[in-house]
Parts: C-alpha cells; structure tokens; sequence
C-alpha cells in the first residue's frame, strides 16, 4: 500500500513543492493550509507521516503535534521551520516529533529520513 503523507504548511508554494517532490517519489500526498484543516483531515483519514511547519498562525506546529497525536496517536511527525533554535528542536522532540528540520530543505536527506521512518528504522 502507498505512504499517504500529510504536508501542513501555511505557505501556499512551500507546501505545493514539499508535495510534488514527495508525489514523484512514490507517496500519496494530502495538503493542509492550517493546523485546524490538518486536524479535520486527521480525524477523518490514516496516515502514515505528517510533516509540518513550525510557524503558522494561530496554531503552530507544536499545536499541530499535540493535535495529532490525540487523533492519531501511532502517526509519526516531522517538524520543519526557517526559524530553528536548540529550544524549539527540543520542545518539538518533547512533545512527539519523531524529526525537526531546517529550512531551506535538503531534498535528498529528506528523502532518506523519510524512507527510513516509513521502513520502521527512526535512524
């Protein structure tokens, strides 16, 4: 069965090519332009990786891992953000995330983190 990935990100193109590169490699793609839109899809769908950004109003990404993990407790989150700390990496590590990255992305390390976390291999 294909990976179904939601991508939560409230910039419209951010999100759009977080989604294309994920769609050509294989996987079945939703998008949320909020964190309240990412939790109506939670409760009504499965799926097997969220990825979200940090910063989106007014709920934000720590939000959207609290959220998540009530709906769909076994649904495993990654946390991207233009704005990291060693604070927010550690809050969003706290509260769930199984990852936290940095933008501007790198395609092919994402990529790689991805297929290990859908294997079963959090490395």
């Amino acid at each position: 069965m294909t990976p179904k990935i939601l991508v939560v990100d409230d910039e419209p193109g951010v999100r759009r090519s977080l989604a294309i590169m994920l769609r050509r490699d294989g996987y079945q793609v939703i998008e949320a332009g909020s964190v309240a839109e990412a939790v109506g899809r939670l409760k009504g769908e499965t799926f097997n990786l969220v990825i979200g950004d940090l910063r989106m109003e007014p709920l934000n990404g720590v939000d959207l891992l609290t959220l998540a993990r009530r709906y769909r407790p076994q649904c495993r989150v990654i946390i991207v953000t233009a704005f990291g700390s060693p604070e927010a990496r550690a809050e969003c590590l706290e509260c769930g995330a199984v990852d936290f990255l940095e933008k501007p992305l790198d395609a092919g390390e994402l990529q790689t983190r991805i297929q290990r976390l859908l294997a079963g291999d959090g490395r």
